[in-house]
């Protein structure tokens, strides 16, 4: 089953693309965001740590979930989370919310970034393995590398909420 191989780590690194692309949108609007809103230094901080914490936090339970409700299951649930927190993000307008959100987006990154490279993992030898998780993880790379150019561009064109609005329809493709 070549071909299905070859779709599965198509789909995984447009996933992590989506994830780290969402990721990277928010370094450059957030700050700004946030100054609109009155928050601290300390708060913006508190609220770009709750993605890794929540990351942090879930990356070993939610491999333990996939293995008992199957990996592509969680994918799915990761992204759905993540196109959901997206569209909130953009409406957000208190630290706790900004902060919870946040926190949620990095429960789908723990989805995406943890199951997703077990799931290409699994799909290929050893000989092939470390090829194909370079591949997958190629989304990565180009999430953070055009995500926060992006998210620029959106600001400036179209406010605060433009950058989540268009991440949350990509979202919504994958």
């Amino acid at each position: 089953m070549p071909h299905n191989r070859t779709i599965t780590l198509i789909v995984v690194a447009l996933t992590i693309f989506v994830d780290t692309f969402i990721c990277g949108i928010v370094v450059p609007v957030l700050p700004l965001y946030t100054k609109t809103l009155g928050l601290s230094s300390l708060q913006l901080g508190m609220i770009f740590s709750a993605y890794s914490a929540a990351l942090l936090l879930l990356s070993i339970p939610m491999g333990i979930i996939s293995d008992k409700f199957g990996p592509k299951n969680i994918m799915v649930f990761g992204m759905a989370i993540l196109t959901v927190t997206t569209i909130a993000f953009g409406m957000a307008k208190t630290f706790l919310a900004l902060f919870l959100i946040r926190f949620l987006q990095g429960v789908a990154a723990s989805a995406t970034w943890v199951v997703g490279p077990a799931l290409v993992a699994s799909l290929y030898c050893p000989a092939e393995r470390g090829g194909k998780m370079g591949l997958a993880m190629m989304g990565n790379n180009f999430g953070f590398l055009f995500g926060p150019v992006v998210g620029g561009f959106l600001y400036g064109w179209g406010g605060y909420a433009a950058p989540f609005r268009v991440s949350a329809f990509i979202a919504v493709l994958i």
